[in-house]
């Protein structure tokens, strides 16, 4: 009879080391995992980081070559730039809605954000060759997509948004909406341009501060839609934990 309290501590002491020896695991795994990630990230930052400068500079230097009146204008050159980014963006997205199930729906309907941006800065063309009031008609039939597309698909939308709003591109993606919405639309009115420059005043130069930030802008969501697409190829944090529970 006096064993059997010794078994039965023999089996708990075995049980906390199995257990120890599991959290052990996962933690070498989360720790490996995170390593791995602050590995990448710099390179990736850099690459983003030369590629907004030579953006930046390529504009600067298309200016000595380009009137900034032609440059910055509707239709122009800087404008037909935000488009491809943001057709790029668009593709990133779909493709990862394509690749990650987990996240399918969530990033269909961010897509639209790109596609309905892109419809905005073709206004003056659609409104043109078209009718007047096209790019309205379009961007409203994307927001009535949208609006039921949520309402079919709203459990898996909303089991989906907080591991995408935690993630590490939404960082990203959230810096280039702020700057676009919000930043170049302060920043780029004539009010405040008037008022600063007074008889120097310039409608250009609003128009180049507002098309300069937004072109910045652009640039972020889209840095923000390829480490979307990136974690499409890789086990990351935006499709899954960094460690499961057995």
């Amino acid at each position: 009879m006096d064993r059997f309290p010794d078994f039965a501590l023999e089996q708990g002491q075995t049980t906390d080391l199995l257990e120890r020896r599991q959290n052990s695991r996962r933690i070498s795994d989360r720790v490996n995992h995170v390593s791995s990630r602050i590995a990448f990230f710099p390179a990736s930052y850099l690459v983003y980081f030369l590629t907004t400068a030579a953006v930046i500079q390529g504009v600067v230097l298309l200016s000595r070559r380009v009137d900034a009146p032609l440059l910055f204008a509707e239709n122009g050159p800087v404008e037909w730039f935000q488009l491809v980014l943001l057709f790029a963006c668009f593709g990133c997205l779909q493709t990862a809605a394509f690749r990650i199930e987990e996240r399918r729906e969530i990033f269909h309907l961010l897509a639209l954000l790109p596609l309905a941006s892109a419809v905005r800065e073709m206004d003056a063309n659609l409104d043109r060759y078209v009718f007047d009031g096209a790019w309205q008609i379009m961007v409203a039939m994307a927001a009535f997509y949208a609006f039921f597309f949520i309402r079919r698909h709203r459990r898996s939308v909303a089991a989906q948004l907080q591991p995408v709003l935690a993630s590490g591109p939404f960082g990203f993606l959230f810096a280039g909406f702020l700057t676009v919405m919000v930043f170049s639309r302060l920043i780029g009115q004539q009010l405040f341009w008037r008022a600063a420059l007074q008889e120097q005043y310039l409608r250009l130069v609003g128009r180049i501060v507002e098309e300069s930030s937004e072109l910045f802008g652009y640039l972020l969501l889209l840095f923000g839609c390829i480490e979307i697409l990136r974690s499409s190829f890789s086990d990351t944090a935006i499709r899954r934990p960094l460690y499961r529970e057995e």
